[in-house]
């Protein structure tokens, strides 16, 4: 008896679509690219349930005849080939001809389309494979599917897929890259009823990032243009000043495709090197157009990842174009600030970084400022309920520290700050240094913990309004009963804008959006299958590390003395949150054998 056989074809399309339709997140790109490939010029995208009860994607292209319809879900049953040397030249996006079959073999599907040219269209209904009903159909040109039940007999798949919101959130980041891909498009995403992405769909990549991210990071992004015999690089990447934790806002797109290119992510790090932290990523939005027989686009079965032929040579030119957008711009900057030479200060070694600065405006007061300015606060420490164990008069000479009988506090001297980040202390058992940050870490650990059933929050007098996209957007939402609790009080202001109505109390010393934005994107994919109270934990060490006072920053004796009372009253004062110790001690002895070896 032989042991080969062949499967029957229900089967087959249910593995292939285990290659295709990951997540329902899956299933709008291969239909949104469908409608790119038809010539639409408009894309309405309807979710409900994340994409588990509805998927309803619409276009105005150039629909389908009767006869394709039907053969459109056969597997292998594709408009983008006829020949084997047409793999080595791919100008469209969907061509394999599995999309279809794939999605209907795990759930129900409808599908109404009508060509320009025709008096009616046709409608098509199938469930697990299985053509239900196809019928003559009244309908609009263009191309209407719509999608339920998905894996209703595949129970194992459904299983692992993630909430509700979270799949929402990735098809919310999916549609934001579709549209920055495709900005002659114009996108309308509606999520359970609400509208939370409209695009104008006028070929003007500005106006999309405009749609999508609001003006503050409209007015921060840079063109950038360079044209080769073969190699076309446009679009639009970051100033220095504004950058993101993680590369979700790193869209790259070659010849049309919405594409995964480590070497372009590499290639845009290198042309930032020096100019950003550790840690810290630019935003770009970059299109390539390359001759089609130098990318091969049938390397992954979702099309989302691309070898390029002579990858050093596109590498290099794109490494080119990024780096000399950079230095315009900031020659740009240093000759608008040179115009205020008492914002100069006579500095002709500044760096890129620096001349941006100097050609922003002035300040407003923090009450009025907008998400995308510093908000300075003078330094101030949380003060412990219980009485401090040292009286100290504020001066600029070490002073001794008068201890009550009563504390287990050894007396201390502060001998004043080293480098701008550490406290130097004498003790009667040696010589400490106390890294500031560290320190004040521990403090603000603490006093979160213990905070738990008293929230401390500081209320904005003007709230900051400011613009998430993407799959932060649906975290936002999905969290804002958590957020208020921290102290973060947020409100949905219309389309993609929200304010921030108060700040938890640790940001004493300086708010910067980007922190909120880094809280975001982390709470996003970060810390994304942890438990509650091991999210919890992350979130209450990222809290106290924003909210601490940073390295190199200048304290004054008063200052430093009321920090260093505040980590003696912690349960745990040698380390910090994340594990690294708060200060090192030198012993007399110690001291002595390194001068005496």
């Amino acid at each position: 008896m032989a042991k080969i056989r062949v499967l029957p074809e229900a089967i087959a399309n249910q593995i292939a679509a285990g290659e295709v339709v990951e997540r329902p997140a899956s299933i709008v790109k291969e239909l949104v690219e469908n409608s790119i490939d038809g010539g639409a010029k408009r894309v309405d995208i309807e979710i409900e349930g994340g994409g588990l009860h509805l998927i309803a994607v619409s276009d105005d292209g150039e629909g389908m005849s009767a006869e394709d319809a039907e053969l459109a879900f056969q597997r292998h049953a594709t408009s983008k080939l006829r020949t084997a040397e047409d793999l080595f030249c791919i100008t469209t996006l969907g061509f394999r001809g599995e999309a279809l079959p794939s999605i209907a073999s795990v759930a129900a599907v409808e599908m109404v389309t009508r060509q320009p040219s025709s008096d009616v269209g046709h409608k098509i209904a199938l469930r697990g494979g299985q053509r239900i009903s196809s019928t003559p159909w009244g309908a609009p040109p263009g191309t209407q599917v719509r999608v339920r039940e998905l894996f209703y007999n595949t129970p194992a798949r459904h299983k692992f897929l993630s909430s509700p919101q979270a799949e929402a959130g990735r098809i919310r980041d999916l549609v934001v890259r579709l549209a920055l891909a495709n900005p002659q498009i114009a996108f309308r995403l509606d999520l359970d009823g609400r509208v939370v992405l409209n695009t104008p769909g006028n070929a003007e990549l500005n106006d999309v990032v405009l749609a999508i991210y609001g003006r503050e990071v409209a007015e921060q992004m840079i063109p950038v243009k360079r044209q080769t015999p073969e190699v076309t690089v446009a679009g639009l990447i970051s100033r220095p000043d504004l950058t993101r934790n993680n590369r979700r806002d790193q869209v790259f797109v070659i010849n049309g495709r919405l594409v995964q290119c480590r070497a372009l992510s590499v290639v845009l790090q290198e042309a930032y090197r020096s100019l950003l932290p550790n840690g810290r990523h630019p935003l770009a939005f970059l299109e390539l157009t390359l001759p089609a027989n130098r990318v091969d686009v049938n390397v992954h079965p979702a099309k989302i990842e691309v070898r390029l032929g002579d990858e050093r040579e596109v590498a290099a030119i794109v490494l080119r174009t990024v780096r000399d957008a950079l230095q315009l711009e900031a020659s740009r900057a240093t000759a608008a600030a040179a115009r205020w030479p008492d914002s100069v200060g006579g500095n002709s070694t500044w760096s890129m970084t620096e001349a941006y600065a100097s050609a922003k405006r002035d300040p407003l007061p923090w009450e009025s400022r907008q998400l995308g300015e510093e908000l300075e606060v003078p330094i101030s420490f949380y003060r412990p309920k219980a009485e401090p164990f040292a009286v100290l008069a504020a001066s600029t000479e070490p002073a001794e520290v008068l201890v009550k009988e009563s504390s287990h506090v050894v007396p201390y001297r502060v001998l004043g700050q080293a480098l701008n980040s550490y406290i130097v202390i004498e003790r009667e058992d040696g010589l400490w240094l106390v890294d500031q940050h560290a320190a004040h870490e521990r403090i603000i650990y603490e006093q979160l913990l213990t905070q738990a059933t008293e929230r401390v929050v500081n209320q904005l007098l003007v709230p900051y309004t400011f613009t998430v996209a993407g799959r932060e957007a649906a975290q936002l939402e999905s969290s804002l009963d958590q957020l208020a609790a921290l102290g973060f009080e947020v409100e949905h202001f219309g389309g993609n804008t929200w304010a921030l109505r108060s700040l938890p109390s640790v940001y004493k010393v300086r708010f910067r959006p980007e922190e909120f934005y880094d809280l975001l994107a982390d709470w996003t994919d970060g810390w994304e299958g942890l438990k509650a109270d091991e999210k919890r934990e992350k979130i209450l060490i990222r809290l106290a590390c924003t909210g601490a006072i940073k390295a190199g920053q200048r304290l004054h004796n008063a200052e430093m003395i009321e920090l260093l009372d505040q980590l003696w009253l912690c349960q745990l004062p040698f380390t910090c949150p994340h594990g690294r110790p708060v200060a090192l001690q030198f012993t007399s002895d110690q001291l002595f054998r390194l001068f005496h070896p």
